[in-house]
C-alpha cells in the first residue's frame, strides 16, 4: 500500500483502482481515491485524500454568527516504484496538500514519502522500511508546525496456513528532514 511504504508497489501485477469513504459520528466525512498501473519496471501510482470536518458554528465579538466548514482538507498523491522481479524495490510519493481551516485560514505544501522492500534470499521473509511526512513546516498565518514525520518498518513472513502474517512498527519523529 502507497500508504504505508511506495516501494511496495512495484510488484503490482496488475492496474488497480481503489476508493473508499466513511462519514463519521461528528459531521465529519474522509474518502480516498487511488489508481494504481504497472509498467516493466515498477508501477506508477496516482490518488488523492479528502477530509471534511462538518461545519462549525463561530460567534464573533460583535455577537454575529457564522456557519462555516471546520476544517477541510485534499492532499494529491503521485508516486514511483521501481523493482519488479527483483530482490529490492524502491518508491517515492509526492503529497501535495491544501488544508483550510473555518474557511479563515489555509496551508498548503508538498510532502515526500520513500520506501524500500527488499525480498530476502529465504522466499517466506520480506523486510520493508519507510519515511512518512518528509517536507517543510505547514504554516496557517504566522505559526507553524512540523509534519508529522514517521519512520516505519516492517516484516513479513508467509507461513503455509495464512498469507497474511506480518509484523508492522511505527515510530514518529517531531524531526525536520528538508
Amino acid at each position: 500500500s502507497a500508504g504505508f511504504n511506495p516501494g511496495g508497489l512495484a510488484s503490482v501485477p496488475h492496474p488497480a483502482i481503489s476508493g473508499t469513504y466513511s462519514s463519521g459520528i461528528v459531521d465529519d466525512n474522509v474518502g480516498s481515491f487511488s489508481y494504481v498501473h504497472p509498467v516493466r519496471r515498477g508501477s506508477l501510482f496516482i490518488g488523492a485524500l479528502y477530509y471534511d470536518g462538518g461545519d462549525v458554528t463561530l460567534d464573533f465579538p460583535s455577537g454575529a454568527q457564522s456557519t462555516r466548514k471546520a476544517q477541510q482538507d485534499i492532499v494529491g498523491l503521485m508516486g514511483i516504484s521501481l523493482g519488479r522481479n527483483h530482490p529490492v524495490s524502491v518508491g517515492i510519493l509526492g503529497k501535495p496538500y491544501r488544508f483550510e481551516l473555518a474557511e479563515e485560514a489555509s496551508a498548503s505544501g508538498i510532502a515526500v514519502d520513500a520506501g524500500l522492500v527488499y525480498r530476502t534470499p529465504c522466499p517466506q521473509l520480506t523486510l520493508g522500511g519507510s519515511v512518512q511526512n518528509m517536507g517543510s513546516d505547514v504554516r496557517f498565518e504566522r505559526d507553524a508546525d512540523p509534519l508529522p514525520t514517521t519512520f516505519r518498518y516492517g516484516a513479513s513472513y508467509l507461513v503455509a496456513f495464512s498469507p497474511f502474517s506480518a509484523l508492522d512498527a511505527a515510530n514518529p519523529y517531531k524531526i525536520r528532514l528538508l
